[in-house]
């Protein structure tokens, strides 16, 4: 692709593309994209990839609008609480950093997305993104924290390609703090990783006892059992990466992990031995019951 390509002095290339070649049937298809500037004209070279590279073809040139949260000033934000769901395309979608930029969350300059927001409001949010391609390359969210002028990387997830079906959704939580701005970048893997995509946000309220210090009172009932019935949905993590606790005990799996607390006293009524059962409803809500034993001391 030139511009001024009539004028030798003038001509300059300004990209190009290859297809592979197939040999049961046609060259694979061959798609480019391009910002294209007013004013100025565009020619396009078809060739193959030596003299022997001949034959019938067919050009087609599609124009797409751009998005209107192209960019980060131009952003959409997320009000609908607790649940919005939002749904648009990439295509038409320019880059977002030209290359001068140590976004750790952006693995090619040349990917292009669209921008959305959202305001915390001291709870969790979660965020799933499914772009629609087929083996075009992973779909990518990206969250940034501070301001258009001066983003700050805070987190990036995939999704896998498929090229059967739509990409896997990409789900995220986050606990998102009281006031705080979090951009939201959604994008594909390449360039051409582009297609419709659904972007839905849910908002959990956090648990009254997600902390040890607000910690839910188990009570004796007659029988001599203490229950409680309530959710994890919602919860923060407990402890810091570099906690102790999660260095030296076995008790935390991942120091990611996040939970609810409650907190009970044994009597020297209780036989000497007790037992603990969880059940934990998730997915679909099947029941995955865990049980262990305790000795009184």
């Amino acid at each position: 692709m030139f511009t001024d390509a009539c004028n030798e002095g003038l001509r300059s290339c300004i990209g190009n593309a290859q297809a592979e070649s197939n040999y049961y049937s046609s060259n694979d298809l061959l798609i480019y994209e391009f910002l294209a500037e007013v004013g100025i004209e565009y020619y396009f070279l078809l060739a193959g990839e030596n003299t022997a590279t001949v034959g019938e073809y067919e050009l087609n040139v599609t124009e797409h609008s751009i998005p209107s949260n192209d960019v980060c000033e131009s952003t959409i934000e997320l009000k609908e609480f607790p649940s919005s769901i939002m749904s648009g395309s990439l295509v038409g979608a320019t880059p977002d950093f030209d290359g001068t930029d140590t976004q750790t969350c952006v693995d090619n300059i040349d990917t292009r997305g669209v921008w959305y927001k959202v305001e915390g409001r001291g709870a969790v949010i979660k965020l799933e993104y499914q772009l629609s391609t087929i083996g075009l390359g992973n779909s990518k969210l990206a969250i940034f924290k501070g301001s258009c002028d001066d983003l700050i990387c805070w987190n990036s997830i995939e999704g896998e390609d498929s090229y059967y079906y739509e990409n896997d959704i990409v789900s995220y939580e986050f606990h998102a703090g009281k006031g705080e701005i979090y951009w939201i970048l959604l994008s594909g893997e390449h360039w051409n990783t582009v297609g419709k995509y659904d972007l839905r946000m849910k908002e959990h309220k956090v648990p009254e006892n997600d902390s040890c210090e607000e910690a839910t009172s188990l009570l004796p009932k007659p029988n001599r059992q203490f229950s409680d019935q309530s959710t994890t949905i919602g919860a923060t993590p407990d402890f810091e990466e570099s906690s102790s606790i999660v260095i030296s005990s076995s008790c935390i799996a991942n120091w990611y992990s996040r939970g609810v607390w409650s907190v009970f006293s044994i009597s020297s009524m209780l036989t000497n031995n007790f037992t603990l059962m969880i059940f934990f409803f998730c997915c679909a809500q099947v029941p995955i019951r865990g049980s262990r034993r305790y000795r009184e001391n």
